[in-house]
């Protein structure tokens, strides 16, 4: 996939990674740090729409996942990186998909 210069490959270990040159985040992409972001996120959501079934596109590691699935919904995801799809601690509800192509779903899947 070649989008604005990068490619999906673009999105690979180096990027999630610490100090990565290409992210340039400053502290490790990893479910200690961002879990407890994730699963208050989660409980707004619920508060505010009550989600019986969830798609995160654009999910990366699948933090957003993982956070809905431990909330008790029933939640999926997709991201063009094949890395972070593979590396992704709940990789069984992850696709690798290009969004520029069609949606990988039945309409009306997921709330």
């Amino acid at each position: 996939m070649e989008r604005s210069g990068k490619s999906a490959d673009w999105f690979d270990k180096e990027y999630f990674s610490l100090n990565g040159t290409k992210s340039g985040f400053s502290y490790p992409y990893t479910w200690e740090i961002e879990g407890a972001e994730r699963l208050l996120r989660v409980q707004e959501f619920r508060g505010l729409f009550n989600p019986t079934r969830v798609l995160d596109v654009g999910c990366a590691l699948g933090f957003m996942v993982k956070a809905l699935t431990l909330s008790g919904i029933e939640a999926e995801g997709f991201d063009c990186s094949k890395w972070a799809v593979e590396n992704s601690e709940v990789r069984d509800k992850l696709k690798i998909h290009d969004v520029r192509e069609p949606f990988p779903y039945p309409a009306y899947s997921f709330d």
